[in-house]
């Protein structure tokens, strides 16, 4: 199968002075050191009006491995220069991702340490107003800085601070027009705030902006089919869940952890579609994933299953599922038991 190279992000530098030396830079390392062999072209990526690198989404099919290291190589050199942006370099092979690299600016700049630090602490379990002061450092010293408003948006989001959370994710987005994960965040407290058709909308955008390789994608696919189950929206729902439990997580995806969660859901959407067979596999295959699992519990996945186990006319197998649920700690499906007994 084709590899493909995948490079998306942005870099900011400030001021013109500092752009207009970045692409003299860059012309000098393209010509001397790379004899033009890379995968972006000086017309596609500056933009001198925002004093900034913009690469939207470049995909490169069968790109030579040497191409590949050397575009790295040169826009990790040109980052040195920036103040605040990130770009990242995907290595793909049928959906999978073989490498990654993550390009962002270094050195000794106040809004770059400052990020950084701010980063570092809201990580730390109670620093997360020492992270939010220095994130507001970085965002004086360069107020363009959307990494450090989505940033400083997810601390204020743990905080359960939603409206001071929604202003800086929206302050990213301003800056960042492909900022998946500011969008990601304001679709969450958006929904706090009972505006679910903004918070799909914001989801649409973090699905659009981000890639199926990245692990962002499918999180936005995922809630937003909770969103659509809770407008009962089953059939627009039934579309994200297909595609979330037809997709394979690697080892180390935090995805993983959301497979038999998202065969549960897929399961409901179909119960509730009157699709009992294929609910039926659904929840089966929810119930057979091994390992850790986050957002359901074993207690929800028996009582459904006895729900469509009914729904189809096998009282002596729902019996039994709603039996273990309810020892399993549901309420629900003792209630049903015992209007069973009856």
């Amino acid at each position: 199968m084709t590899h493909k190279t995948i490079i998306q992000g942005h870099l900011e530098f400030g001021s013109s002075k500092s752009y207009e030396q970045v692409v003299e830079l860059y012309r000098r390392r393209v010509e001397n050191f790379y004899k033009n062999d890379v995968l972006i072209k000086e017309e596609e990526i500056f933009f001198p009006e925002q004093n900034k690198i913009i690469i939207p989404r470049k995909v490169v099919e069968a790109a030579g491995d040497k191409s590949r290291q050397k575009t790295t190589s040169l826009l990790t050199y040109i980052a040195e220069y920036a103040v605040a942006g990130e770009v990242g370099v995907w290595w793909t092979q049928s959906g999978r991702t073989l490498d990654y690299q993550h390009i962002e600016p270094k050195g000794d700049k106040v809004a770059v340490t400052m990020y950084q630090k701010g980063r570092k602490l809201v990580n730390e379990d109670g620093k997360l107003e020492a992270g939010i002061e220095a994130l507001g450092k970085a965002i004086a010293k360069h107020k363009n800085h959307s990494e450090a408003h989505t940033l400083r948006g997810q601390a204020h989001e743990k905080l359960k601070m939603i409206d001071e959370a929604i202003e800086d994710y929206t302050h990213s987005i301003n800056i960042y027009p492909k900022a998946a994960f500011a969008y990601y965040g304001r679709a969450k407290m958006r929904k706090l705030k009972d505006n679910i058709e903004g918070a799909l909308a914001d989801l649409d955008n973090a699905i659009k902006c981000s890639l199926a390789v990245m692990p962002l994608y499918w999180q936005a696919r995922f809630l937003k089919g909770q969103f659509l189950i809770e407008l009962e929206d089953y059939k627009n729902a039934e579309f994200e869940y297909k595609l979330f439990t037809k997709k394979i997580f690697e080892p180390g995806n935090p995805n993983r952890h959301m497979v038999a969660a998202g065969h549960y859901a897929y399961a409901n959407v179909l119960f509730n579609l009157d699709r009992n067979k294929e609910a039926l596999e659904q929840i089966n295959k929810s119930i057979e994933t091994p390992g850790e699992q986050e957002q359901i519990t074993k207690a929800d996945q028996f009582l459904l299953r006895g729900e469509i186990l009914q729904a189809m006319g096998d009282e002596k197998s729902c019996y039994e599922d709603f039996k273990v649920a309810k020892e399993l700690g549901s309420k629900e499906a003792g209630k049903i038991l015992k209007e069973m007994d009856v």
